[in-house]
């Protein structure tokens, strides 16, 4: 049975997984991802607060795609 699990840090930020798969979420919005083998964040500008819950996740200074490369990965994965 593949285990699937909500971590609600707090209010509009939460991690998603999904067996070795996280899905960082900054309101609705997937900001990040990260398996056993690649981690990875959108190279996207986004707002103050969002700034924030990167680096409350520790996912700020993770690699960057653009948002067609992260929508492909995140298909495969």
């Amino acid at each position: 049975m593949m285990d699937i699990s909500l971590r609600a840090w707090r209010e509009n930020l939460n991690v998603v997984t999904v067996g070795d798969h996280e899905y960082f979420f900054s309101y609705g919005t997937c900001i990040a991802y990260r398996n056993s083998q690649i981690r990875f964040r959108r190279n996207k500008t986004y707002s103050r607060t969002t700034a924030k819950h990167m680096t409350e996740l520790g996912v700020k200074d993770w690699p960057q795609v653009t948002d067609a490369e992260f929508e492909s990965h995140l298909k495969m994965s």
